[in-house]
């Protein structure tokens, strides 16, 4: 993909994607990109939401491709300065934001990437960005606390989420090993179970559980194939409910997570809807793409944005 001069990308890295694997490979995914004639200069975020803003604010000012290197993190603040940048523009989001995605995968779990086909390897990455087309995928809105955030791959809500908070405070670990780590952790807690109200357009329950996870993608943490058989273009979101267990009952259950064959479990709920609300008796922690949104969470709200984002894939 070549792109006029006064039309080129803007590259955004995180040098501190992946335990630092994006600043050990910003200059090698910078000099390629340069050189095949996609960007014409890279920005380095510098602390948390600096990718969001300055990624918004490229929108504003005209850009018409964003690429991002990063992990899901970083996808997170991306997919938010376009949405927030589209909203500003539109008032509310009915049509496609008009800035394209490009992404470069150099985090931790890179879970995102899987549902939208882009190779786990940077070069790879970079090398398919030079004849990627675009492609519209869905968006999900999340509501909490008069805020609103967007996402692409998945939420989790209770106790995947309190391994999540858990494992990205575990230094030196990457991948796999850090979410091991912080479920062990979490085990040696002990696992709450509060009372949830869950409401969709077709569905209504209030039960007692572990884990409500909310997807447009396929899998979080690094290897739980959460929704294994959610799509990141059909019009749904795809959430799974798990049943109230204990220490014990925890470890199998983690397991069919991981191998994705939770769904076969008639104790386990999987709903597809276009809006879902969830309200807890007991505040509950609550993340979105691996970014913390709320350590204790009441009431949340999504809505599927059907094909509101053009990426390039």
């Amino acid at each position: 993909m070549q792109f006029p001069d006064n039309k080129k990308a803007q590259l955004f890295i995180n040098p501190a994607a992946g335990r630092g694997k994006g600043k050990k490979y910003a200059a090698k995914i910078r000099n390629f990109l340069h050189h095949n004639g996609l960007i014409t200069n890279a920005s380095f975020s510098r602390a948390p939401g600096d990718i969001a803003a300055k990624v918004k604010q490229a929108c504003i000012d005209g850009c018409e491709t964003i690429i991002v290197a990063g992990g899901d993190g970083s996808i997170y603040e991306a997919v938010n300065g376009i949405m927030q940048a589209a909203q500003e523009s539109q008032g509310t989001i009915k049509l496609p934001a008009r800035t394209r995605l490009g992404i470069i995968p150099v985090g931790t779990g890179n879970d995102f990437i899987k549902a939208a086909k882009i190779p786990n390897n940077w070069q790879l990455a970079c090398e398919q960005l030079l004849s990627a087309t675009p492609r519209l995928v869905d968006v999900a809105k999340l509501s909490t606390k008069n805020v609103e955030h967007y996402f692409v791959n998945n939420i989790g809500s209770g106790f995947d989420a309190g391994i999540g908070i858990t494992a990205s405070n575990i230094p030196l670990l990457r991948g796999k090993a850090v979410y091991v780590l912080g479920l062990l952790w979490h085990l040696l807690k002990g696992i709450p179970n509060p009372q949830v109200e869950i409401k969709t357009e077709n569905y209504e329950n209030t039960m007692k559980t572990t884990l409500v996870a909310v997807s447009n993608g396929i899998c979080y943490g690094g290897s739980f194939k959460i929704t294994p058989q959610a799509s990141i273009n059909d019009g749904l979101i795809d959430a799974v409910i798990a049943p109230p267990v204990g220490r014990f009952g925890a470890i199998p259950l983690i397991i069919q997570l991981m191998r994705g064959t939770h769904l076969n479990n008639q104790k386990v709920t999987h709903l597809q809807c276009r809006k879902l609300h969830l309200k807890s008796d007991s505040p509950i922690p609550l993340i979105a793409d691996g970014e913390i949104i709320d350590k204790a969470c009441s009431e949340y709200s999504v809505e599927l944005l059907e094909r509101r984002l053009s990426l390039l894939a």
